[in-house]
């Protein structure tokens, strides 16, 4: 256990921000992520991560939280957007 938070205090804030998210699939964490670190290496690991989620789920739900969430100007947005539309009817 001691050794998990020693090598976590080197990680960037970046990384460990990515690290929770990813680890409790909070959405609410997520867009806080996407507008605190708009230039973060992991930006577009989340957002494949997301996309992942739903596609596994395939809910109508996780797709409306999703777009929601992912960065209007990302290029994902729209393709996710797209298939929401197609597969489960208008967005919101």
């Amino acid at each position: 256990m001691g050794l998990l938070f020693i090598s976590n205090c080197d990680k960037p804030s970046d990384q460990k921000a990515y690290d929770e998210i990813h680890a409790t699939m909070s959405m609410e964490k997520a867009k806080r992520f996407f507008d605190n670190y708009p230039e973060s290496q992991y930006r577009d690991k989340l957002i494949d991560a997301m996309i992942a989620w739903c596609q596994q789920e395939n809910t109508d739900e996780c797709y409306k939280t999703v777009i929601g969430t992912l960065p209007k100007e990302h290029p994902q947005y729209s393709n996710i957007v797209t298939y929401y539309e197609k597969h489960f009817g208008k967005k919101r």
